[in-house]
């Protein structure tokens, strides 16, 4: 996924709880203000973790990439020919 679409997604549904902390100020029921606050709460985790596994995604892919950059086994002696930074990988 983009993280662009990912933060998009996020700072939608924020917004959405947002609103609704908004529209329960004017209810002034405890109970739905604490529960709209946990799930603006949750939902900041959830935004933080999705950008976590979008970063993680970018970097295995670079990886990915490089690996592919790698020749081998070469025979007859089984040598590998690339970039020194992909073989450690």
């Amino acid at each position: 996924m983009d993280p662009v679409t990912t933060t998009s997604l996020g700072t939608g549904a924020i917004s959405s709880i947002r609103n609704a902390v908004d529209l329960g100020k004017n209810v002034g029921s405890h109970e739905l203000k604490a529960a709209i606050s946990d799930a603006y709460d949750d939902i900041l985790s959830v935004k933080a973790r999705i950008l976590e596994l979008d970063e993680e995604n970018h970097s295995l892919k670079t990886k990915l990439a490089m690996r592919e950059e790698i020749e081998g086994p070469i025979l007859p002696h089984g040598y590998f020919r690339g970039r020194l930074d992909a073989i450690s990988i």
